[in-house]
C-alpha cells in the first residue's frame, strides 16, 4: 500500500523496547528509558509504559534529523535540540534508527502543510 506522498507503508508499525538516553549534565551518565517509536511518534517512559512520559517527538508536527553511529543515535529537532540515545548493540541501533527514518519520511509531506514550532516536543 502506497500514501500519497509515495512512500511505501510499513509492515512493522511499531518498535518497543528499552534503550539509553543521555544525560544533558555537566558529568553526562546514561538512564535507562523504556521507548516506543510508531508511525507518528518516538515516545520516552521513565519506567515501563505506565511509568511518566519524559520525552514524545511528534513527527508529523517538527522537522526530525537523524544520526547514527556505533551504538548511539541522535536525534535532532528542528535544529534547536538533540537527544542522543544508545542501544545494546549495532543490531538493534539498525532496528530502530530504520524504523525512525521510514516514519520520518512518511510524515515529512505533513511538514509542509503545518507550521513548525518547537513546541511540538516535551521533556519533563
Amino acid at each position: 500500500m502506497k500514501l500519497k506522498n509515495g512512500v511505501k507503508k510499513l509492515e512493522v508499525k511499531r518498535k518497543e523496547g528499552y534503550l539509553e538516553k543521555k544525560s544533558k549534565a555537566v558529568f553526562s551518565s546514561w538512564k535507562k528509558k523504556y521507548c516506543i517509536v510508531d508511525e507518528t511518534s518516538f515516545i520516552c517512559y521513565k519506567g515501563k509504559v505506565n511509568g511518566a512520559v519524559t520525552l514524545r517527538i511528534d513527527f508529523e508536527k517538527i522537522p526530525v534529523v537523524l544520526h547514527a553511529k556505533g551504538k548511539e543515535f541522535t536525534v535532532k529537532l528542528g535544529g534547536e535540540k538533540s537527544f542522543t540515545f544508545r542501544a545494546k548493540n549495532e543490531e538493534v541501533l539498525r532496528e530502530w534508527t530504520t524504523l525512525i527514518e521510514r516514519f520520518i519520511e512518511m510524515n515529512s509531506f505533513l511538514l509542509k502543510t503545518i507550521p513548525t514550532t518547537p513546541k511540538f516536543w516535551k521533556v519533563i
